[in-house]
């Protein structure tokens, strides 16, 4: 072993210390006691660490958009009072109207944005939660493929330590 040498300010002095060798088989020079790492389960387990944190990730955002579709579906169920409520009545008197001969007359400047405004706004609803659905099923597709890849890669390894 090589001697450690410090130098004591107070004494003046060099002091030498030499450590015997360390018996632990954590030197990080020694290859006692160290079995061969497999690259190979080391691997498996960075790769099912990623795969967890993907299907993690997927599951979070699944739920996400779900809050989200609820959240859309309240607003559309809004929209729709508010047509019932405000529309539907201008149009059924417009229709009565034509009925009678008298012809369709012009509404309020309100009505006809109000109308135009909720159209446009339960069409984009509608699409919205139609996209979030495809996509929640799409991701629930990936999330079956990973759960397929995690349990083959758990039985691989509970294999290889069976026969080991």
């Amino acid at each position: 072993m090589a001697p450690i040498f410090r130098y004591n300010l107070t004494l003046s002095t060099l002091i030498t210390h030499v450590h015997p060798p360390s018996p632990s088989p954590r030197d990080r020079h020694s290859n006692e006691d160290k079995g061969p790492k497999s690259p190979r389960l080391r691997l498996d387990s960075i790769e099912i660490a990623k795969l967890n944190t993907q299907l993690a990730s997927l599951s979070e955002q699944i739920s996400k958009r779900n809050d989200k579709i609820k959240n859309y579906r309240s607003l559309h169920a809004e929209h729709m009072t508010s047509i019932q409520h405000n529309i539907t009545p201008y149009i059924r008197r417009q229709l009565e109207l034509d009925a009678a001969g008298r012809g369709i007359q012009k509404g309020s400047p309100y009505q006809m944005h109000l109308m135009m405004n909720l159209r446009i706004r339960v069409q984009f609803l509608r699409d919205r939660i139609d996209q979030m659905t495809a996509e929640n099923a799409s991701d629930e597709e990936k999330i079956g493929q990973l759960e397929k890849m995690l349990g083959i890669e758990k039985n691989d390894i509970q294999n290889g330590e069976d026969d080991a």
